[in-house]
């Protein structure tokens, strides 16, 4: 891990739950929220950077797609977070 996610934490708690069926402690979705955004974060924020225009999401948009991507097809990270950001994408019209 290189940095900390600044994922908000009301998304991880989301995303956390999902998997877990708890809230967990303040340490465990912190650990979640960091270990996401390292599996995920460069990949998403690459996605959006090929957008048409391009964007720089926010650190919500960033985790919104983050817990998307954990449970979207595709053989590897880059590709989940391509297809949850796609997924993103659309919900938004964009």
């Amino acid at each position: 891990m290189t940095e900390r996610s600044d994922y908000p934490g009301r998304i991880v708690l989301i995303g956390f739950f999902r998997n877990n069926g708890n809230a967990g402690t303040r340490e465990r979705r912190e650990r979640y929220s960091d270990e996401l955004f390292d599996f995920f974060d460069k990949h998403i924020v690459k996605a959006c950077s090929k957008a048409t225009p391009p964007i720089e999401p926010s650190a919500e948009i960033r985790a919104t797609i983050a817990v998307l991507a954990e449970r979207a097809p595709g053989d590897s990270k880059a590709e989940k977070a391509q297809v949850a950001t796609q997924a993103y994408f659309e919900f938004r019209g964009m």
